[in-house]
């Protein structure tokens, strides 16, 4: 294990030197860079809470967030305790979910033409979110790691169907200076219900147990679905998907 961890810290460290050696040119400073984080947060939440479409990105993504952060926080020790895998098990299931993300995007221009980007939304959150709540209903017996497996396929495959339509509506809806203000506003919302889910989800597994916090988790996922539900109407009007 800690040699793992320190091949994973290695690959941040050669990250940081590649992002470093990319070369930019500096834009000028403008009247938006100036301002500070909070009132860029502010002027995103104010146009966000005006146009439907985007208001119901913003409340999806915080059941979203908060459901799969309280699903990974207690998903490990189900692995390990629950369902009794082994190191590589885990391994393999990480991996076949990085997998299927790929094949996801391949398939993503190709399903939002048949579906229109609003129900590629919705039906990329809920397959996920049945994927957690099959996962989190696995049996401890030797029919959990393919399970499992598939269960974490679906989740992978949909993941860069949901992100891609997601950003291309709020890049449609938004004009070029209000953009980063939006996604600010965006990205603070999620990333604040992100560490709630997890505090969550370990305070819950301690009273409830492992498969019980993993069940919450997936319906507070699948709640996601309840805002989207108004872009099957609205999306199709907002996008020409070519």
């Amino acid at each position: 294990a800690p040699l793992v961890i320190a091949f994973d810290a290695l690959s941040y460290v050669i990250s940081f030197f590649l992002l470093k050696s990319v070369k930019t040119d500096a834009a000028p400073a403008t009247e938006q860079s100036r301002k500070s984080a909070w009132a860029v947060i502010r002027e995103g939440a104010e146009f966000v809470a005006k146009e439907p479409t985007l208001r119901a990105l913003t409340l999806s993504s915080i059941f979203a967030t908060a459901g799969a952060s309280m699903f990974a926080a207690v998903q490990l020790l189900f692995f390990l305790r629950t369902l009794s895998f082994e190191p590589a098990n885990i391994g393999l299931i990480m991996s076949v979910a990085g997998i299927a993300s790929v094949a996801g995007a391949l398939l993503c221009g190709f399903l939002t033409k048949r579906l229109g980007p609003g129900w590629a939304i919705i039906i990329s959150t809920g397959l996920p979110g049945l994927g957690y709540l099959a996962t989190a209903a696995t049996p401890a017996n030797g029919l959990a790691l393919p399970l499992v497996l598939a269960f974490q396929a679906i989740v992978g495959l949909c993941g860069p169907i949901y992100a891609i339509n997601e950003v291309t509506l709020r890049q449609t809806l938004s004009s070029d200076a209000l953009l980063p203000t939006i996604s600010s506003f965006r990205s603070f919302i999620a990333g604040s219900a992100g560490p709630v889910g997890a505090i969550l989800g370990g305070v819950l597994a301690e009273r409830l147990g492992l498969r019980a916090v993993l069940e919450i988790a997936s319906i507070t996922f699948m709640a996601a679905m309840i805002p989207l539900f108004y872009l099957a109407r609205r999306s199709q009007e907002a996008v020409e998907v070519s």
